[in-house]
């Protein structure tokens, strides 16, 4: 599929500008930090539904997938694409 390249590239790009940008957290990804801290910390934790859970799953599973597309035409190193890894951490 060498000849979708560029396009697979450009939705992997765009995916990682709205949700992966470096030292930014969307709001979602801001409480999911802040929740993890106050269970860690053995304190009340802010509400959490399952419809926030589901959706910040799918966004950590298309940035696993971002990730692996701009790893495999970027190469092994590529820094968008660990940046796509952590993110979705």
């Amino acid at each position: 599929m060498p000849d979708l390249d560029p396009q697979r590239k450009e939705i992997a790009e765009e995916l990682r500008r709205q949700i992966a940008l470096e030292n930014q957290l969307t709001a979602p990804q801001a409480r999911a930090f802040v929740r993890g801290l106050q269970t860690g910390w053995n304190v009340p934790t802010i509400q959490w539904g399952q419809a926030e859970t589901r959706s910040q799953y799918a966004d950590a599973r298309r940035l696993m997938n971002a990730a692996a597309i701009l790893q495999g035409l970027d190469g092994r190193g590529s820094p968008k694409a660990q940046l796509c890894y952590r993110r979705s951490g």
